[in-house]
């Protein structure tokens, strides 16, 4: 029979021809990768076996102003600032973390490598890409602050005081220390809100909460519960230690807010079962505090001029 594959052959190879005399193809090959390579958002720098420099992107040159051209076939640890990146990416080949100065402000970036073999397999060299994630931090940041921080006063909210809390007492119970929570209400918080305006309230309250930060101790959980209510967790401390903190509180609320707190006091006992068995007894304390105060008519005032 006859053989059709020489034929086949050359009518393959004038249509390639035709194809790259029409379209271009080896002048436009060129043309196309430097655009789509140059169009990339991330940095890119391509070193060879030898970690030196045989191309970037033009997003590796504004992160790296001195790149140029000349700095092909030199070492790249040798360019300002790229020094760095080897360190900081991991032995096991996953993704890194580089803090960079640029016009003045912090940029963070994630630094990743990936491979570059030829026909064989055989490893040529590798590309790092850069990827500026400064942005995207930032907006992790402020989400975590939402889900962990209540948005009027900037403490904890109730969430997190109660997950936090729960772990502390659970800490405590396990290595033999003593633990202490604090619960407070402000008085005649409703009257602030009635005849003063919710505003006032709210005022009132990241007052109260300032007050809280500048008084206790960075290591005591502090949190809104809800409303006017403020928990606070004082891990190594007693419940003589506890109350004298909570009056130096109401003290020093009294005196900048110019309104009293009540505050209920409770220390972990063995017969506590979780944080909510011993907040249970801090608010049982609260409640009989207010009762007190109710009998003996002590006034805002009187505690001032003790203040």
């Amino acid at each position: 029979g006859l053989d059709l594959n020489p034929f086949g052959l050359m009518v393959t190879g004038v249509v390639s021809s035709l194809a790259v005399w029409r379209y271009e193809f080896l002048t436009l090959v060129p043309i196309a990768r430097d655009v789509v390579f140059n169009s990339i958002e991330e940095a890119v720098l391509v070193i060879n076996e030898d970690q030196c420099l045989i191309d970037f992107n033009q997003a590796a040159s504004r992160i790296f102003p001195d790149l140029s051209p000349a700095w092909i076939g030199r070492p790249l640890s040798r360019l300002m600032g790229a020094a760095v990146i080897e360190k900081a990416l991991p032995a096991d080949g996953g993704p890194g973390r580089l803090q960079m100065t640029q016009a003045g402000a912090l940029r963070e970036y994630e630094l990743r490598r990936y491979a570059l073999r030829g026909s064989k397999n055989e490893l040529r060299g590798r590309a790092i890409l850069l990827q500026d994630i400064t942005v995207r931090l930032v907006l992790e940041r402020q989400l975590l602050n939402l889900a962990t921080h209540d948005e009027l006063t900037g403490l904890h909210n109730r969430h997190y005081l109660m997950e936090h809390a729960g772990n502390a007492v659970q800490c405590a119970r396990r290595y033999g220390r003593i633990l202490s929570v604090l619960i407070g209400d402000m008085d005649g918080f409703k009257q602030v809100n009635d005849q003063q305006g919710h505003l006032a309230g709210d005022r009132l309250l990241q007052q109260v909460a300032g007050c809280l930060q500048q008084r206790l101790r960075q290591t005591d959980i502090i949190g809104r519960y809800g409303g006017d209510e403020f928990v606070i967790v004082l891990p190594e401390t007693g419940i003589d230690e506890a109350r004298r903190i909570a009056g130096e509180l109401g003290v020093f609320i009294v005196r900048e807010t110019r309104n009293r707190m009540s505050i209920g006091v409770a220390s972990l006992l063995p017969e506590h079962a979780d944080f909510l068995a011993v907040l249970h007894d801090a608010d049982t304390d609260l409640y009989r505090a207010k009762s007190a105060r109710l009998q003996t008519g002590i006034s805002t005032r009187e505690l001032l001029s003790e203040a």
